[in-house]
């Protein structure tokens, strides 16, 4: 089980405990504003990728800010969120829809939700986490 170890690691700083439950928050309210069927309809008809695609992106969006809120797996659940930020983020010089109609704007969230969430990727869930438990008590 050596090989899992570095996965779970993780620093104890509690200020990764207060990122991880601060960008869970914000990214499960995000996700938390439009029903399923038209944030798959949004995807899908304003960014013009496929309905399976689309899915897994409303299904990270539900289920990653839960694995980060609780630092179960989560360097994987913050992965899928900078993937996913990636993915969506608003095309360069384009409208992004739904917005405030700026050209080229609306990048922020985006930047600030793959920073969080990178960081999260290097450091590990910190104190207070499943993660942190796993590599105490069972590797």
């Amino acid at each position: 089980m050596d090989f899992a170890a570095p996965f779970f690691e993780t620093e104890v700083s509690y200020g990764l405990l207060v990122l991880r439950a601060g960008l869970a928050v914000v990214i499960f309210a995000h996700g938390a504003q439009n029903s399923f069927a038209q944030k798959i309809r949004f995807y899908t008809n304003s960014l013009h990728i496929s309905y399976l695609s689309a899915l897994v992106v409303v299904l990270i969006c539900f289920l990653a800010p839960i694995a980060v809120f609780f630092g179960f797996f989560t360097r994987l659940a913050a992965l899928a969120l900078v993937i996913q930020f990636i993915v969506t983020a608003p095309p360069p010089g384009d409208y992004f829809p739904g917005m405030r109609n700026q050209k080229g704007g609306d990048y922020e969230f985006h930047i600030l939700v793959i920073t969080c969430a990178f960081s999260l990727m290097i450091m590990g869930c910190g104190p207070w986490g499943i993660d942190r438990w796993i590599a105490r008590e069972l590797l």
